[in-house]
C-alpha cells in the first residue's frame, strides 16, 4: 500500500478499495461494502488493551460529540467500526456494552480469522502474539463511503480538529 503525505492530517493512501465480511453483536453478518451512508472510521483492537485502544476509543468519542453537535448539517452519516482482534475475550455482550452502546455511530465487529488476517495484510496492520499477549499497531483508518481508504492515522496522540478537517470533505 503506497502512502503519501498530502495537505491533510492523516497519511493518504493511493485509492485502495476495502471490503470484508463482519459479524455484529446480534449475530448478523454484514459486508463492509453494504454501508453507503457515509465514511467510516475503522479501528482494530481488543477491549482488554491498556495502551492504544482506550486512547482511540476516546478520540472517536470526541469526534462523535462534534458530530452530534452538527446534527443535520451534513447529508451523510459517519460510522465508527471497531473490529476485535481478540474475539474469544471480546464477546458480543462485552462489545455491545463497551462499544455499541456509546452511540448509534459506534458498531463493533468480529471477523473470521482468515478474513481478519487478510484485512490486516491489506492495511499492513501488524498484529502479533508474544508470550500469550496481543500486540498491535493501533492505526485508525478513515474509509470513504465508496470503500476507498482515504486516510491513515498512525500517531498515538491525534488532533480531533485536524481529523475533522480530513472528514468534512467526505460528508458533503
Amino acid at each position: 500500500m503506497a502512502q503519501r503525505i498530502t495537505g491533510g492530517y492523516g497519511l493518504q493512501s493511493q485509492a485502495q478499495s476495502i471490503d470484508f465480511r463482519w459479524q455484529a453483536v446480534d449475530g448478523d453478518w454484514h459486508d463492509f461494502s453494504d454501508w453507503h451512508d457515509g465514511p467510516t472510521y475503522l479501528f482494530m483492537g481488543f477491549l482488554s488493551c491498556s495502551d492504544i485502544c482506550p486512547l482511540r476509543i476516546g478520540q472517536l468519542m470526541q469526534l462523535d460529540t462534534w458530530l452530534a453537535e452538527q446534527e443535520g448539517a451534513y447529508d451523510k452519516s459517519v460510522r465508527f467500526l471497531f473490529i476485535t482482534i481478540d474475539p474469544d475475550t471480546d464477546t458480543p455482550s462485552i462489545r455491545e456494552q463497551l462499544i455499541d452502546q456509546r452511540s448509534t455511530r459506534f458498531v463493533s465487529a468480529r471477523m473470521q480469522q482468515a478474513d481478519l488476517d487478510k484485512l490486516q495484510s491489506i492495511l499492513r496492520e501488524k498484529i502479533t502474539t508474544q508470550s500469550g499477549l496481543l500486540n498491535h499497531v493501533g492505526n485508525l483508518y478513515l474509509v470513504s463511503e465508496n470503500g476507498t481508504l482515504a486516510r491513515i492515522y498512525t500517531q498515538w496522540q491525534l488532533s480531533t480538529q485536524k481529523m475533522l478537517a480530513d472528514l468534512t470533505p467526505l460528508l458533503k
